[in-house]
């Protein structure tokens, strides 16, 4: 079943758990493929009509999008063991 979250918001605790939903749905290698998936799909869509510039954007923030979300990752596995 495919799950969309809801509109973005500004309460902190429903970003929150939005957050942990996300997290709490999908494994860290789900989501790291599905953004791989997604990059090469916008890559093979658009490589030829973008300039170099706009290619190496998108890979550098398809490198950081994919650091922040190990990074949360990270942080939610230091919070569970505390």
């Amino acid at each position: 079943m495919i799950k969309f979250m809801e509109k973005p918001t500004h309460n902190r605790t429903q970003a929150l758990q939005n957050l942990q939903r996300f997290i709490d749905e999908y494994s860290l290698v789900d989501i790291k493929d599905n953004l791989f998936d997604l990059y090469k799909a916008w890559m093979l869509t658009n490589a030829n009509t973008v300039d170099g510039d706009e290619v190496v954007n998108m890979l550098v923030f398809y490198d950081q999008l994919r650091a922040f979300i190990e990074q949360v990752y990270l942080l939610k596995e230091s919070t569970s063991r505390q």
